[in-house]
Protein backbone atom coordinates (compact mmCIF):
# COMPACT_ATOMS: atom_id res chain seq x y z
CA UNK A 1 0.00 0.00 0.00
CA UNK A 2 1.45 3.35 -0.96
CA UNK A 3 1.88 6.16 1.55
CA UNK A 4 -0.58 8.29 -0.41
CA UNK A 5 -3.29 5.63 -0.30
CA UNK A 6 -2.62 4.94 3.38
CA UNK A 7 -3.00 8.63 4.24
CA UNK A 8 -6.13 8.86 2.08
CA UNK A 9 -7.66 6.00 4.08
CA UNK A 10 -6.87 7.70 7.39
CA UNK A 11 -7.97 11.21 6.45
CA UNK A 12 -11.69 11.65 7.22
CA UNK A 13 -11.93 14.45 4.63
CA UNK A 14 -10.42 12.31 1.85
CA UNK A 15 -12.77 11.23 -0.96
CA UNK A 16 -11.15 7.77 -0.83
CA UNK A 17 -12.08 7.45 2.85
CA UNK A 18 -15.58 8.76 2.17
CA UNK A 19 -16.28 6.30 -0.64
CA UNK A 20 -14.71 3.37 1.22
CA UNK A 21 -16.56 4.04 4.47
CA UNK A 22 -19.93 4.51 2.77
CA UNK A 23 -19.46 1.29 0.79
CA UNK A 24 -18.17 -0.84 3.66
CA UNK A 25 -20.68 0.34 6.28
CA UNK A 26 -23.57 0.10 3.84
CA UNK A 27 -22.40 -3.32 2.69
CA UNK A 28 -22.11 -4.66 6.23
CA UNK A 29 -25.70 -3.61 6.86
CA UNK A 30 -26.87 -5.82 4.00
CA UNK A 31 -25.70 -8.95 5.86
CA UNK A 32 -28.58 -10.52 7.78
CA UNK A 33 -27.03 -12.01 10.91
CA UNK A 34 -30.19 -14.04 11.61
CA UNK A 35 -29.36 -16.19 8.58
CA UNK A 36 -25.77 -16.89 9.69
CA UNK A 37 -24.52 -19.90 11.62
CA UNK A 38 -22.71 -19.33 14.95
CA UNK A 39 -19.19 -19.27 13.47
CA UNK A 40 -20.17 -16.85 10.71
CA UNK A 41 -22.07 -14.66 13.20
CA UNK A 42 -18.97 -14.43 15.43
CA UNK A 43 -16.86 -13.57 12.38
CA UNK A 44 -19.36 -10.90 11.38
CA UNK A 45 -19.27 -9.44 14.89
CA UNK A 46 -15.47 -9.19 14.77
CA UNK A 47 -15.51 -7.63 11.29
CA UNK A 48 -18.14 -5.10 12.39
CA UNK A 49 -16.13 -4.26 15.51
CA UNK A 50 -12.92 -3.78 13.52
CA UNK A 51 -14.62 -1.61 10.90
CA UNK A 52 -16.43 0.44 13.55
CA UNK A 53 -13.25 0.88 15.55
CA UNK A 54 -11.29 1.95 12.49
CA UNK A 55 -14.01 4.38 11.38
CA UNK A 56 -14.35 6.04 14.78
CA UNK A 57 -10.59 6.08 15.29
CA UNK A 58 -10.14 7.94 12.01
CA UNK A 59 -13.07 10.34 12.36
CA UNK A 60 -12.57 11.27 16.02
CA UNK A 61 -9.88 11.20 18.65
CA UNK A 62 -8.07 14.32 17.56
CA UNK A 63 -4.87 14.52 15.57
CA UNK A 64 -2.64 12.56 17.95
CA UNK A 65 -2.20 8.94 16.91
CA UNK A 66 -2.30 7.40 20.43
CA UNK A 67 -5.64 9.05 21.14
CA UNK A 68 -7.06 7.92 17.81
CA UNK A 69 -5.90 4.34 18.41
CA UNK A 70 -7.36 4.36 21.92
CA UNK A 71 -10.67 5.73 20.64
CA UNK A 72 -10.78 3.09 17.91
CA UNK A 73 -9.96 0.25 20.31
CA UNK A 74 -12.60 1.41 22.78
CA UNK A 75 -15.19 1.58 20.00
CA UNK A 76 -14.27 -1.86 18.70
CA UNK A 77 -14.49 -3.30 22.22
CA UNK A 78 -17.88 -1.69 22.78
CA UNK A 79 -19.11 -2.99 19.43
CA UNK A 80 -18.09 -6.52 20.42
CA UNK A 81 -19.57 -6.19 23.89
CA UNK A 82 -22.94 -4.97 22.62
CA UNK A 83 -23.08 -7.02 19.40
CA UNK A 84 -26.02 -9.14 20.58
CA UNK A 85 -27.98 -6.02 21.53
CA UNK A 86 -27.16 -4.45 18.18
CA UNK A 87 -28.35 -7.57 16.37
CA UNK A 88 -31.61 -7.52 18.35
CA UNK A 89 -32.16 -3.87 17.40
CA UNK A 90 -31.37 -4.79 13.78
CA UNK A 91 -33.99 -7.56 13.77
CA UNK A 92 -36.57 -5.28 15.37
CA UNK A 93 -35.94 -2.54 12.81
CA UNK A 94 -36.16 -5.06 9.99
CA UNK A 95 -39.46 -6.37 11.39
CA UNK A 96 -40.87 -2.83 11.67
CA UNK A 97 -39.86 -2.03 8.10
CA UNK A 98 -41.64 -5.18 6.92
CA UNK A 99 -44.75 -4.12 8.85
CA UNK A 100 -44.67 -0.78 7.03
CA UNK A 101 -44.56 -2.63 3.71
CA UNK A 102 -40.88 -2.55 2.79
CA UNK A 103 -40.13 -5.40 0.37
CA UNK A 104 -36.38 -5.38 1.05
CA UNK A 105 -35.87 -3.94 4.53
CA UNK A 106 -32.13 -4.72 4.69
CA UNK A 107 -31.61 -2.73 1.51
CA UNK A 108 -33.41 0.25 3.07
CA UNK A 109 -31.36 -0.16 6.23
CA UNK A 110 -28.17 -0.16 4.13
CA UNK A 111 -29.28 2.95 2.24
CA UNK A 112 -30.01 4.70 5.55
CA UNK A 113 -26.64 3.68 6.95
CA UNK A 114 -24.83 4.81 3.82
CA UNK A 115 -26.68 8.14 3.94
CA UNK A 116 -25.68 8.74 7.58
CA UNK A 117 -22.05 7.81 6.91
CA UNK A 118 -22.00 10.09 3.86
CA UNK A 119 -23.46 12.95 5.93
CA UNK A 120 -20.68 12.41 8.47
CA UNK A 121 -18.10 12.44 5.69
CA UNK A 122 -19.49 15.74 4.37
CA UNK A 123 -19.34 17.22 7.88
CA UNK A 124 -15.71 16.09 8.27
CA UNK A 125 -14.83 17.52 4.88
CA UNK A 126 -16.49 20.83 5.73
CA UNK A 127 -14.69 20.98 9.09
CA UNK A 128 -11.33 20.29 7.41
CA UNK A 129 -11.95 23.07 4.88
CA UNK A 130 -12.90 25.46 7.67
CA UNK A 131 -9.71 24.54 9.57
CA UNK A 132 -7.57 25.22 6.49
CA UNK A 133 -9.23 28.59 5.92
CA UNK A 134 -8.82 29.54 9.58
CA UNK A 135 -5.16 28.52 9.50
CA UNK A 136 -4.57 30.66 6.41
CA UNK A 137 -6.41 33.62 7.94
CA UNK A 138 -4.47 33.50 11.20
CA UNK A 139 -1.08 32.84 9.59
CA UNK A 140 1.29 35.77 10.13
CA UNK A 141 1.99 37.80 7.02
CA UNK A 142 5.72 37.17 7.33
CA UNK A 143 5.10 33.45 6.92
CA UNK A 144 3.36 33.94 3.60
CA UNK A 145 5.88 33.63 0.78
CA UNK A 146 5.33 35.90 -2.18
CA UNK A 147 5.70 34.45 -5.67
CA UNK A 148 9.24 34.79 -7.11
CA UNK A 149 8.23 37.27 -9.82
CA UNK A 150 6.64 39.75 -7.37
CA UNK A 151 9.68 40.17 -5.10
CA UNK A 152 11.48 43.48 -5.27
CA UNK A 153 15.10 43.13 -6.33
Amino acid sequence: MTIHLRSALTDPASPVFGIASVGVMGGLTLVDDAKLNDRDRRTMRVVSAVVSGFYVGVTSGGKQLPLRVLTGLATGGAALRFAATSEAIDRRLERKLRQFGAQQPRLWMAVGTAFLIFAGYLADRSAAKRERQLALATEPESAIVAPADSRAD
